[in-house]
């Protein structure tokens, strides 16, 4: 396991989560369609896992994924490493298949067909594992997260902190309020979090500097200077409203 800090960037600005969502609608706007940034997103997830695991001898990555696009980045990212000669990516998704997220369903299918292992129970996943896993992935919620976890997803947070493995939150850490850092309920302590577009406002009030670990950017295949002259533009004419 290499524990440094694989490509740390320093942010220059703190995103809210309602800005996250319009840039994200802006540029699907402008011809970078949501199964493209899904793509570009988890190949920046697959490299940074890649960067933070350093073995001779195949080890385990387990995924924890959720019900939204941000589980289908995880699965989208298990399925790049699937032909890794190091790493073996075994995927769980608590609340069952995706059938409601076009994405996510799109992403488990192929992972399958291609070969991936997928569990839906917890407790038969691990059992089937030949060795305990190296690192997890938690891709259960994003930025968009506002309410309390609970039920499944909130026995699974409780039960992947009792592990105790390095962890790799995918824009976020499940349960984090990204906008002023507060927790309502369950919420998994990162080792990195890989952030898209940029770090959000929440990763540095509150709880939010405690639970976030190292912030790593992802590239999502935008410019980050592009990303940046985009927000403040909207800051501007916000502001000017």
């Amino acid at each position: 396991m290499n524990t440094a800090n694989p490509s740390l960037h320093t942010p220059s600005i703190q995103w809210t989560t309602q800005e996250c969502q319009a840039f994200d609608l802006y540029l699907q706007a402008n011809g970078m369609p949501a199964a493209i940034l899904m793509e570009q997103a988890a190949r920046s997830l697959s490299d940074f896992l890649i960067s933070a695991t350093s073995t001779p001898t195949t080890s385990i990555i387990l995924f924890l994924c959720g019900p939204g696009n941000n589980g289908a980045d995880g699965v989208a990212a298990a399925r790049q490493l699937l032909h890794h000669p190091h790493l073996k990516p075994v995927v769980l998704l608590p609340g069952g298949p995706g059938g409601s997220n076009s994405l996510l369903e799109l992403q488990q299918n192929t992972f399958q067909k291609l070969g991936g292992e997928v569990h839906f129970d917890r407790s038969k996943g691990l059992h089937s594992l030949p060795e305990a896993p190296c690192l997890l992935v938690d891709g259960l919620f994003g930025v968009g997260l506002k309410r309390p976890i609970s039920g499944i997803y909130a026995d699974v947070l409780e039960w992947a902190a009792e592990i105790k493995i390095p962890t790799v939150a995918v824009d976020c850490p499940s349960g984090l309020n990204c906008d002023d850092g507060t927790v309502s309920g369950s919420c998994l302590t990162a080792t990195w979090t890989q952030s898209f577009i940029g770090t959000k406002r929440g990763f540095h009030h509150n709880a939010g500097p405690s639970l976030c670990g190292q912030i790593q950017i992802a590239d999502i295949g935008v410019r980050r200077e592009l990303a940046e002259h985009w927000l403040r533009l909207r800051r501007t004419q916000k502001a000017q409203a």
